[in-house]
């Protein structure tokens, strides 16, 4: 049998186990008594060719997930776009089959270029010269011509991304060689060891609180020999939260979201243990995080992931680092000579929904709001998490020099207030001062005076807010005092390759329209406008 087709049959195996496993993993994305759920998963990554022959095409298998449940890939690379829906690079072509069902509950995407008669491939990704990678694998420098930088066709690499709706409960990846027996395309040998995350929700501590997101990633595939470890490989984390969805084109390293990521864990060694047993725990990583559905819309981690190159026990083939944390076995940052070969890096973002209500107060008067369950209590606690379709009822107490002037969101009047929990419920309740004003001009949001009142914006990505009449003009002039009884039309206006993704604050009801008319009454009006990057 070829060797190839041997490592085939041994792939066809772990897969039939990788499967068997599934139905005892925790289900990724899934959240307790609805307190939060995922509504996307998106990883883009680069990738070396390290296999030390020219690559046709790259494979990305996802498992637990259905074809219908791919949203869309990244296009802008040499093979272009496997998902028929999304348009290609000029001269790019999408080639049949790119997205097929295997019979082990997974789906196989697929990045193929075309293979001769004689073996020869119609496009190809060449083998990494020796030495570390330095740099990005994303070589794409006009997206709007379709233009390469012209060390692309030599860097022996690619940038592949994939959009779903659910995570994945495993994921792995290969480059595409030609057989040299039967000049077809055929996964390579070697499982990449890029580093993708699986995510659990744990429940909130309390009822209430925050739930967290937990983001587990595994080393790469183990040896055949059970008794000892697998290859080890550094893995290096930072991590962004957004206030907003994450979109697919903006998980590149060149972006400034990756590029000013916080650095969540600065290095940890993975490694697969004996089947066995061993001594150390390297076999997974688990990072979380605390989430709150008034300000995390998303959450990026950047995997960045080398080979080790330090030496291993020779017995049990056990990576002994330098730097060892003797209390917890864990490698804790590479010595000279342990770092090797760049394999890749993975930008992964979870867009995150979370169930609750949240309150924030306005007006020029004070007061607190509470929940009748107690606990809301705005001023110290503002928001709480709750089960999906549970009914939360909130009450306010004006200070002695206020009066409530009224609800807004999802509350109206100047009643009761009774809402049901669920994503991006928000209530805002307006205190009126009963102070009297003193001086001859504005009140500063007092009930005496024709001026003085703060007209706000907040910008949230790239674009700019302007007013007619003329008073802002956002990103420069960002707020501007304004005469009561007034109106104002604030325009949203994306910078080229961003779009306009809504309004916050008074002009919440706006939705995505580009245009929000504001009328000014007795108080300070604060907008919010959000923008997102687009292909």
């Amino acid at each position: 049998m070829h060797p190839v087709s041997s490592r085939k049959a041994r792939r066809l195996v772990a897969r039939l186990g990788a499967v068997a496993a599934l139905g005892l993993a925790a289900v990724p994305f899934t959240a307790s008594a609805q307190v939060a759920t995922t509504s996307g998963y998106l990883s883009n990554f680069d990738v070396v060719n390290h296999t030390g022959q020219d690559a046709c095409g790259f494979e990305v298998e996802l498992h637990g997930i259905q074809a219908s449940q791919i949203y869309s890939d990244y296009s802008w690379q040499r093979f272009g776009t496997s998902i028929p829906a999304q348009g290609n690079p000029p001269g790019v072509t999408n080639p049949p089959g790119s997205i097929t069902a295997t019979p082990y509950g997974s789906v196989v995407v697929r990045y193929a270029a075309t293979v001769s008669e004689d073996g020869s491939c119609s496009t190809k990704t060449v083998p990494r010269p020796n030495g570390n990678f330095v740099g990005t694998c994303y070589m794409n420098t006009d997206s709007i011509n379709g233009g390469f930088a012209a060390s692309y066709e030599s860097s022996g690499c690619e940038h592949f991304g994939i959009h779903t709706s659910v995570g994945p409960s495993k994921t792995t990846y290969h480059w595409l060689v030609v057989d040299p027996v039967t000049k077809q395309l055929v996964p390579h040998v070697d499982n990449l060891p890029i580093a993708a995350p699986v995510f659990m929700w744990n429940p909130p501590a309390a009822v209430g609180g925050e739930p967290q997101l937990v983001a587990e990633i595994e080393a790469a595939d183990p040896p055949e020999n059970p008794e000892v470890y697998g290859d080890a490989q550094w893995v290096r984390i930072t991590k962004t939260k957004l206030s907003r969805d994450a979109v697919l084109a903006e998980l590149r390293t060149d972006d400034p979201l990756i590029e000013g990521a916080q650095v969540e864990i600065d290095w940890e060694l993975l490694q697969q243990e004996p089947a066995s047993g061993g001594q150390r725990r390297r076999g997974k990583g688990t990072n979380s995080d605390s989430v709150n559905g008034s300000n995390t819309r998303a959450i990026i981690r950047r995997y960045e992931t080398y080979a080790y190159s330090g030496t291993y026990d020779p017995v049990t083939h056990e990576a002994t680092c330098v730097n060892l944390d003797v209390l917890t076995g864990n490698c804790t940052a590479p010595a000279d000579g342990e770092l090797g070969d760049y394999i890749g890096a993975n930008m992964v973002a979870a867009n995150v929904d979370v169930n609750g209500v949240w309150v924030s107060r306005a007006g020029a008067g004070a007061g607190t709001v509470s929940s009748t369950d107690r606990i809301i209590d705005c001023g110290n606690k503002c928001s709480a998490t709750y089960d999906a379709g549970t009914l939360v009822s909130l009450t306010v107490k004006p200070d002695s020099k206020s009066t409530f002037a009224g609800w807004g969101g999802a509350c109206t009047g100047t009643g009761g207030c009774t809402v049901t929990a669920g994503e991006g419920v928000n209530v805002t309740a307006t205190f009126a001062s009963t102070r009297t004003a003193t001086g001859g001009g504005g009140g500063g949001g007092t009930t005496g005076g024709t001026t003085g009142l703060r007209l706000s914006v907040t910008l949230n990505g790239k674009g700019a807010v302007t007013s007619a009449p003329a008073a802002i003009n956002c990103g420069k002039t960002c707020s501007a005092t304004v005469v009561r009884g007034s109106s104002y039309t604030l325009t949203a206006t994306p910078e080229a390759g961003n779009a306009f993704g809504g309004w916050t604050g008074a002009c919440a009801a706006a939705g995505t329209s580009p245009r929000c008319e504001v009328m000014v009454g007795t108080q300070a009006i604060s907008v919010g406008a959000t923008f997102t990057r687009v292909r």
